[in-house]
């Protein structure tokens, strides 16, 4: 994997979370996969899963303005802004 696609997974899942922590752990959960599958696309679709799975009924709190209102979002309408 390249490290410029991990940068991708994490900048995605920390503007989807808003928080640095649960980025980290998205990120982790979506790269356990075999590597032989590592496809940018597949790897955020894979995060963003996880997210509404996991973290979408969290009140998470943004460290931006515009971190705050993406937060406001419900996970799908953040999803296609990000």
């Amino acid at each position: 994997m390249r490290f410029i696609e991990m940068k991708i997974l994490y900048n995605f899942t920390y503007r989807l979370s808003g928080n640095s922590k649960v980025a980290e752990v998205l990120t982790e959960k979506a790269l356990l996969i075999p590597e032989d599958n590592y496809n940018c696309s597949l790897l955020v679709k894979r995060a963003w899963e996880y997210f509404c799975q996991y973290y979408s009924s969290l009140d998470l709190q943004g460290q931006e303005p515009v971190q705050n209102y993406l937060l406001n979002l419900v996970p799908e309408e953040r999803c296609a802004i990000i």
